[in-house]
């Protein structure tokens, strides 16, 4: 333990007083930092200290300020302190709240955030697993998408479209629970944000390496641990608990405000482009900008705007000399085999450096601009942590900016795998009689899908040919994802931008993402209105792995930037002439006395084995940037005044999903012409117990 006192003077509004401090580094491992603050900056007559522990979003982010490797374990816990006592006197740690509009609002986020991690521990608990194909598992997404909208603030009818049921290839019948469509607002001088976000997840087991009960939602040094916290129950709940907080403080939203929840986004989001299709010309008919909170960020610590993601066209290649496998010893040496020949066809694919060798297939990959070339400069990444993180000896390029690109803005072809070869441990001496690869090409902008499929199939045939045998071959494109980009100047990018920068204190990482995510490119070209992707989560937050988490520090300060966001954005679209006033201000640094970065200390979780274990544990996923803590600025500019305002008293927070009428905060506002019947659920009926709410005061809510 290192333990370091100082003296600080404190300007706190407008008077100055000198405090005594001390900071404490509790454990080189853990980074667990202690702040304590003589009590007497907080206010006359105080007497106590008051300390303020937590600890940062990763346990290395000071420690990798020590140089020298050599220093022991001491000195480098000293000089973490002093990188730390360094960020506090420059006024980096603690950035002064926002005033304004925008300061209410994050003060009311800070005193009731405990309430929103009990929220999101509730619903972590519905194990909504969309993807195993068995009835008691398709019960759970249900009875998530009932949770959500069985809550005090929604107002509305239910609607049947979209619902239905799916035949899987065994003839089994399964239901495909219901998607909600739900809105707030409805003033036609605000531009209108619509939400979209899934409530079912992946699959998980306590068995299959979760250091905890994936659905017991554990907090571990600010970190919540469990299957959805990430993806994506934590960041839909971060932008339900924006919206709340202007209905809670009795704040006129300045935007129109919808969601549209699915249940099934893990198994391909199945009824969704249907209803889509359907719903285009009524619920999204006043939609002006899309937004999706289900990717993550760059780093640990930087908050990232994505605006783009690569495609998929997913292949499969079949080598066929008769339906059973032979024995080697009776086969060997006579015929040509299908793997051998399947082997030479996957290893026609790619080169040792990754080039692919398809011929054509980079034709209509788009060249580097110079604009685009410096955001791959500017982007922070530490390419040493990286490499470390990622346990690669050696990866095919040696830059940051040509890492980036490769993963980003250029195609890749894997092999992932041989369908009916001999995969078991031991040995058996068998000559497979048929055999299929896998293998997938990600795809980039302005790659047409249909003509890299015949550049495949055209290719296979053609080295296929060159063996002349006897066998035969045969190949096929399974899935086809086409890739998505937006336009970076688009005008809710400026503004996710400008709200990052007040309530982060940064610049955004501009960013792509190497992954597919269908559902941009679907609704983007659906709709035909802007998409954004605004991440919440850091790099290691390992959505779809093991120990999947969200630090508390990402999901308060993500519900803030989101308020922030809808700040931001109305002022924007309307060209200045939102009809609030803003107003010049300037700030003065001080000590936040609730600090939210970095989160504080993390309750007591239940076994104390299990705690130790998830702070030694490595979190999942690359660390793919810097993980250096970001200074944030000071605020300068406007804010959203709080003038006077008379309101009408909030609408009473009740559900009705059998009424015809759509009602939303403001009233009536007059009957839909598709209403109908919310539809039984077939597993059985919605469940009444109590829960916090999820969606806002005053939201109109649909089920789709």
């Amino acid at each position: 333990m290192v333990k370091a006192t100082f003296m600080a003077s404190v300007d706190l509004g407008g008077w100055r007083t000198n405090a005594d401090c001390s900071v404490t580094l509790r454990s080189k491992d853990s980074a667990r930092v202690e702040l304590a603050v003589a009590s007497g900056v907080w206010g006359a007559g105080a007497s106590d200290e008051e300390t303020h522990t937590w600890c940062p979003p990763a346990p290395a982010l000071c420690l990798q300020r020590q140089v020298d490797p050599t220093v022991s374990a001491q000195g480098g816990q000293a000089s973490c302190l002093l990188a730390l006592l360094l960020l506090l006197l420059g006024g980096g740690m603690f950035p002064p709240p926002p005033s304004g509009l925008l300061g209410e609002l994050c003060q009311h986020i800070d005193l009731h955030q405990d309430e929103f991690v009990q929220t999101l521990k509730e619903w972590v608990a519905v194990e909504s697993d969309s993807i195993q194909p068995a009835l008691h598992f398709r019960q759970e997404p249900f009875r998530m998408m009932a949770m959500t909208t069985d809550k005090r603030g929604i107002q509305g009818p239910g609607l049947s479209a979209g619902a239905g049921g799916r035949v899987l290839p065994d003839g089994q019948s399964l239901p495909i629970p219901p998607i909600i469509l739900a809105e707030l607002g409805n003033d036609p001088k605000k531009p209108t944000v619509c939400l979209y976000g899934h409530l079912d997840v992946q699959p998980a087991q306590e068995s299959k390496g979760w250091l905890t009960d994936p659905y017991t939602l554990t907090e571990v040094d600010g970190k919540l641990y469990g299957r959805g916290s990430v993806d994506n129950k934590g960041p839909v709940l971060a932008w339900i608990h924006a919206v709340s907080a202007f209905r809670d403080l009795e704040q006129d939203l300045p935007v129109n405000f919808k969601f549209i929840l699915e249940g099934m986004e893990e198994a391909g989001s199945v009824a969704l482009e249907e209803l889509i299709k359907k719903e285009k010309d009524r619920f999204f008919s006043s939609v002006d900008y899309i937004v999706i909170s289900d990717n993550l960020w760059l780093s640990q610590t930087k908050p990232a705007l994505t605006y783009g993601t690569r495609g998929n066209s997913y292949f499969q290649v079949e080598v066929r000399c008769r339906d059973q496998d032979f024995h080697s010893g009776t086969f060997g040496g006579i015929l040509n085999e299908p793997m051998a020949d399947l082997v030479a066809l996957l290893g026609s694919l790619v080169d040792s450096s990754g080039h692919i060798l398809i011929p054509g297939i980079y034709d209509q990959v788009a060249p580097l601009t110079e604009e685009e070339k410096k955001l791959y400069e500017a982007i922070e990444m530490d390419l040493g942590e990286y490499q470390n993180n990622s346990q690669v000896e050696k990866f095919l390029f040696d830059t940051k900016e040509e890492i980036l690109m490769h993963l980003w803005r250029y195609p890749c072809l894997s092999i992932h795998g041989i369908e009916g070869a001999f995969d078991e441990p031991g040995t058996k001496t068998v000559i497979p009689g048929q055999v299929i690869g896998k293998f997938s090409i990600r795809l980039v902008p302005h790659m047409n899908m249909s003509v890299v499929e015949k550049q495949v199939k055209q290719h296979l045939e053609d080295v296929f040919s060159k063996r002349n045998i006897s066998n035969r071959m045969a190949a096929s494109m399974t899935l086809g994802l086409q890739p998505w980009i937006a336009n970076i100047n688009d005008m809710q990018y400026l503004a996710a931008k400008r709200a990052i920068s007040r309530v982060f204190g940064t610049e955004p990482d501009m960013m792509r993402d190497g992954s597919t995510i269908p559902i941009a490119k679907m609704i983007q070209d659906l709709i035909q209105k802007s998409v954004m992707m605004l991440p919440l989560g850091a790099v290691d937050d390992g959505e779809h792995s093991q120990n999947e988490k969200i630090n508390r520090w990402n999901y308060i300060e993500g519900s803030k930037l989101l308020a922030a966001f809808f700040l931001e954005i109305a002022k924007l679209h309307s060209g200045h002439l939102f009809p609030y006033a803003y107003k010049n201000e300037v700030t003065t640094p001080v000590f936040s006395r609730t600090p939210s970065w970095p989160p504080p200390l993390a309750r007591p979780c239940h076994g104390a084995a299990r705690c130790d274990a998830l702070r030694g544990h490595a979190d999942p996923g690359f660390g793919r940037g810097g993980s250096t803590p970001e200074v944030h600025g000071l605020e300068h500019g406007g804010d959203m005044a709080t003038g006077p305002r008379t309101r009408p008293p909030p609408p009473s927070r009740s559900l009705d999903c059998t009424s015809t009428q759509r009602k939303s905060a403001q009233g009536d506002i007059g009957s839909h012409p598709h209403a109908a019947a919310q539809p039984s659920l077939a597993l059985g009926s919605r469940p009444t117990a109590a829960s916090p709410d999820p969606l806002p005061p005053g939201a109109e809510e649909r089920v789709s």
